[in-house]
């Protein structure tokens, strides 16, 4: 049940540094503006300035703590400021600081890392695709061939990390955080991508918006690729592309199937020794970016989480998680479940 006690709160707004012990007019208006925005949302009753802050001492609800702070932090946005609330000495104390002037890369950029991503994964889906379907040299460049290449692979690991990213992006802007659109990173065959990240360009306020914003790509990548690893098991069903038994395992990407792979295996068993197709391909490595981005460590979705959970604690899980690959490495060696 909400605590309806009062808290005192002292709210210290860092000014510009024009604002010294003599309060010049300027200076002096701008701390009227803010104290008229903090004063919408917390009753104020006393002002006291010191060199470079100004404390606003109020009493609030901490039961519409954080509802009032929110409302706050919207208001004093389109005014360059930026809120951070904290808690000392049995007191809240929220911190405004103009939010520093910073020039961000235009949308043309994200299109164009975007553009070259999708060409570099076409390249790898062509490569995957003629692997696959045992495509002879002459028609590597064929239409059929970057059309399938660009079908049943490039599209749909696109799908799983632009959809993983604009969940970090949709969430963020419903928190009312700034963030840039997706930032592609292409890569070499076979897979044509390093991935994609989005930039945050506000302070995250508080550990609820860090979780909601670090759990959404993951959630949302992993909603998309659960059914196109389903689908990517039914192709290699219907494809039936046994593996040749005269072709060397120099000639094959092998890899392992992580254990939700092998949950969708119940549901879609594959039916004999056959050839990994290439939608399936893309769908694990959907998974495996899921996987490494929620290892709790550093600005991984995983790291963010961990904060949010555990805040300053969290490097502990940071170091637990190292500890346990380091293990596990000595357990589990390279090995194949199932041939692409």
């Amino acid at each position: 049940m909400p605590s309806t006690s009062k808290a005192l709160c002292s709210v210290a707004i860092f000014v510009h540094s024009a604002m010294a012990s003599e309060t010049p007019p300027d200076a002096t208006k701008e701390i009227e503006l803010v104290k008229g925005l903090v004063a919408r949302h917390f009753p104020v009753y006393d002002v006291k300035v010191d060199y470079d802050v100004v404390q606003f001492y109020c009493k609030i609800d901490d039961a519409t703590l954080e509802d009032s702070f929110e409302k706050l932090r919207e208001d004093m946005s389109p005014h360059g400021y930026i809120p951070m609330v904290t808690y000392d000495k049995g007191e809240h104390i929220i911190m405004v600081a103009r939010k520093p002037a910073a020039k961000y890369k235009s949308v043309g950029v994200n299109l164009a890392m975007l553009i070259v991503t999708f060409v570099a994964m076409m390249f790898a889906g062509i490569y995957n695709w003629s692997s696959y379907a045992d495509v002879p040299s002459d028609e590597l460049y064929s239409a059929g061939t970057v059309f399938n290449g660009i079908l049943y692979f490039a599209l749909p690991l696109m799908a799983i990390l632009g959809v993983h990213e604009l969940g970090h992006y949709f969430m963020a802007r419903r928190r009312k955080v700034a963030a840039s659109l997706p930032f592609f990173i292409p890569s070499f065959p076979p897979l044509g991508t390093f991935g994609a990240f989005i930039s945050l360009r506000d302070p995250i306020p508080n550990r609820k918006s860090l979780l909601e914003i670090g759990v959404a790509g993951p959630l949302a990548g992993l909603a998309l690729a659960i059914p196109i690893g389903i689908l990517g098991l039914m192709l290699t069903n219907a494809g039936a592309k046994l593996v040749p038994e005269d072709i060397g395992s120099e000639n094959l990407v092998q890899i392992s199937f992580p254990m939700i792979y092998l949950w969708l295996e119940r549901l879609v068993p594959i039916q004999g020794d056959y050839l990994l197709h290439p939608t399936a391909f893309a769908a694990w490595v959907g998974f495996l970016v899921t996987a490494l981005n929620l290892l709790p460590a550093g600005q991984l979705d995983g790291g963010h989480i961990a904060r949010a959970l555990f805040g300053h604690h969290a490097k502990y899980a940071s170091w637990a998680a190292i500890a346990v690959l380091i293990a596990l490495s000595f357990f589990y060696g390279p090995g194949c479940c199932s041939p692409c």
